[in-house]
């Protein structure tokens, strides 16, 4: 797969000059996976920092018991693994097992490049930092979500915040990243239809947002 084309489709990249792309694309790779192929282990030390091209991944976690516990749904541009500078040399490491919801496509670079690189191209080095902060934030909002609020607060939190990606997902596949079963977010969807705050017509349209986020603040 040619990495230049598959590139263009990242933000990460784009505007970047013909030199940087140059020299990433000769410490980078393509990968491409199918719906349901288990990608990475939590735990996993992986020779490339890879990011989401095309398509939906779960990154989740066992509990104890075997229960998984989603952590997030990694969609384009977000990077899959945590990413750490120890011993002089730059690490990535997957906090969480990483399975695909659909087929598509990743880029990795690879971290023995990293530093070489962001020396090489300061544009690039700011970007991937971007890129990282934008992740960060996701985790935070999942493990938020998880730890402090309700079912009902969870729901409004990512209607309030992530509608887009509630109307593009299935109910199964938001029940399984809010961590409820699916009976419980059609019974709460429900809820909040009969009190006006939302109307579902094909998708879900938000009516009364201030009550939506009283729901949880």
């Amino acid at each position: 797969m040619d990495f230049n084309q598959t590139a263009k489709k990242l933000l990460l990249f784009q505007g970047l000059s013909s030199r940087d792309l140059e020299l990433i694309a000769a410490q980078s790779s393509t990968k491409t996976f199918e719906k349901g192929e288990l990608l990475f282990y939590e735990g996993d030390d992986l020779p490339y920092w890879y990011f989401v091209v095309d398509g939906i991944l779960r990154t989740y976690k066992l509990s104890h018991d075997e229960h998984e516990i989603s952590i997030c749904y990694n969609e384009s541009s977000m990077a899959l693994s945590d990413i750490r500078f120890e011993n002089n040399r730059y690490i990535t490491k997957t906090f969480g097992t990483i399975e695909a919801q659909s087929k598509g496509t990743l880029i990795g670079i690879k971290t023995s490049a990293l530093s070489l690189l962001f020396t090489q191209s300061p544009e690039f080095a700011l970007r991937c930092f971007h890129s990282v902060l934008v992740s960060v934030e996701n985790y935070q909002r999942t493990f938020f979500n998880n730890m402090v609020l309700d079912a009902m607060g969870k729901v409004a939190f990512m209607l309030v915040h992530e509608l887009d990606k509630f109307n593009r997902l299935k109910k199964q596949e938001i029940a399984a990243l809010l961590n409820i079963q699916p009976e419980t977010l059609s019974r709460l969807l429900g809820k909040l239809v009969r009190k006006e705050i939302i109307v579902i017509d094909g998708s879900v349209r938000v009516l009364d947002l201030n009550a939506l986020k009283s729901l949880y603040n």
